[in-house]
């Protein structure tokens, strides 16, 4: 999983506290309160003052930083927005929308090691500190679809420097989601 320019991952996992079915909940009902929008032509200049209203503290917990900050500046106490600013408000959250879309989709694929687990896995068994840092990425893109009880697990013992649990942990994680995957 990746962050693009209208979605920044990371940040929208911070502000939910890294919680994994948090930020996927908030992502999906995101889209379903404004699905509608990917069909619409144009927002009257109150629709647009409303959008932003509440997009300017939704957007955040998306990642959806760009919506957000353009969303603050529409949002009273400025006056309505023109014409040409509701057209740019519409335009960028039916952007915005496609990309959470693509980001839910790309979350439900099967587990893959990817290079990502192989790197993690490699810094563990070396006993490297990088692991640490590893660990936000690895567990936003690979371990995306963990329990957030797993990753908490793996967090732990990487704070204290158990490597070797925290390896242990990736693995047992990596053999127990690929079972699940096998059987849906």
């Amino acid at each position: 999983m990746t962050s693009s320019p209208l979605l920044d991952v990371d940040y929208g996992l911070r502000i939910c506290q890294h919680k994994q079915t948090l930020y996927r909940s908030v992502l999906e009902s995101f889209v379903q309160q404004h699905a509608a929008l990917l069909s619409s032509e144009a927002l009257t200049s109150e629709q647009a003052q409303e959008l932003a209203h509440n997009w300017k503290s939704t957007a955040p917990a998306c990642g959806a930083r760009p919506l957000a900050d353009l969303a603050t500046s529409l949002a009273p106490p400025a006056p309505l927005p023109s014409a040409g600013q509701s057209l740019q408000l519409l335009e960028l959250a039916q952007d915005t929308l496609e990309q959470i879309q693509a980001q839910l989709n790309s979350r439900s694929h099967a587990v893959k090691t990817t290079s990502l687990t192989k790197e993690l896995l490699q810094k563990l068994e070396q006993h490297n500190l990088s692991a640490v840092t590893l660990l936000n990425s690895w567990a936003s893109c690979d371990a995306a679809h963990w329990p957030d009880d797993d990753l908490a697990d793996i967090e732990l013992a990487l704070q204290a420097f158990d490597f070797e649990r925290a390896k242990q942990l990736v693995m047992q994680g990596l053999i127990s989601h690929q079972d699940d995957t096998n059987k849906e």
